[in-house]
C-alpha cells in the first residue's frame, strides 16, 4: 500500500519554505474557496485550508483531460502559472494519523460548471458538494480501489522537513511538455520567457543561503548552477534572488 504522496512546487517557494522559522509544508489553499459552505449543502470544514497533491504526479488521467483544445487542465494548474523556470517535486510520507484523503476533481469537469462565474447558479452547488462527498480517507482509497476518474490527494495536516523529499527537480518547459507527450500533443517548442535567461536563474540559486538545505531534501542543481558554481566559487551567500 501506497504511504506517499506527491506535490508539485517551484523551487523558490521551497526557499520561502525553509525561511519560517518551523520550516514545513503547511495547508494554504482553501479546499473550497468560492462561495460559503452553506451555500453548497456541505460541512464548514470545506472551506478549511489544505495541501493538495497527487497519488502519481504523471497520472495519465490528470495529464490526458482537456481544458482547452490544445492544453492538458494539469498543465494549466501546474507549470503554465508559474513565474519560475524550475519545479521540484515532492514525495511527502503519510502516517495513519494525518488528517488526509483522496478527492475526485472530475466534477469540475462538468460542461456547464464554469468557475466564478457560475458561481450562484444549481451547478456550483452540484458540483461542490459532489467533491466534497468524494472525500474518502488516504488509505481507505487505496483498499476499496475505487479509481477516481481525476483522484487528487487532499491534506488538512501540515508537513514537517523530515517527511518531505524532492524525488525529482524538473524545468517548467520540460514538465509542460512531458505532460503533453503522456497525453499525445505536440511539444512546446518556444520556451517562456522567463526561461530566457538560465544563467540568471543558477546565479540566484547559486547564491542562495538554503542551498544546502535544499540539497539536503534531494535537490540536485541543474548543469547551469553547477557551472557556475565552478566558475564563481567565491561568491558570498545571500538571501537576494529568490
Amino acid at each position: 500500500m501506497q504511504s506517499h504522496f506527491y506535490h508539485f512546487t517551484r523551487v523558490d517557494s521551497l526557499v520561502t519554505i525553509l525561511q519560517d522559522e518551523e520550516p514545513s509544508l503547511r495547508p494554504r489553499c482553501r479546499f473550497i474557496a468560492m462561495g460559503r459552505p452553506e451555500d453548497y449543502a456541505v460541512p464548514k470544514k470545506a472551506s478549511d485550508f489544505a495541501v493538495f497533491g497527487l497519488m502519481n504526479p504523471y497520472d495519465r488521467n490528470w495529464a490526458t483531460m482537456e481544458h482547452t483544445s490544445d492544453e492538458g487542465l494539469i498543465e494549466t494548474l501546474v507549470s503554465k502559472p508559474s513565474r519560475c523556470p524550475e519545479f521540484a517535486v515532492l514525495k511527502i510520507s503519510v502516517k495513519p494519523e494525518d488528517d488526509i484523503y483522496v478527492a475526485d476533481f472530475s466534477p469540475h469537469m462538468d460542461p456547464e460548471y464554469k468557475g466564478l462565474h457560475s458561481q450562484h447558479e444549481p451547478v456550483t452547488k452540484r458540483v461542490k458538494k459532489a467533491y466534497w462527498d468524494s472525500l474518502v480517507p488516504f488509505f481507505e482509497y487505496q483498499v476499496r480501489d475505487l479509481n477516481y476518474a481525476l483522484p487528487e490527494v487532499v491534506s488538512f495536516t501540515p508537513f514537517p522537513l523530515s517527511r518531505l523529499s524532492i524525488d525529482h527537480s524538473i524545468g517548467s518547459l520540460a514538465l509542460t511538455n512531458k505532460f503533453r507527450a503522456i497525453a499525445g500533443r505536440k511539444p512546446k517548442e518556444s520556451p517562456a520567457a522567463f526561461e530566457s535567461s538560465p544563467e540568471k536563474w543558477a546565479m540566484d540559486v547559486a547564491s542562495c543561503t538554503h542551498l544546502p538545505d535544499l540539497e539536503r531534501l534531494g535537490y540536485q542543481a541543474p548543469r547551469t548552477i553547477e557551472r557556475h558554481l565552478h566558475h564563481h566559487a567565491d561568491v558570498r551567500p545571500t538571501t537576494q534572488g529568490l
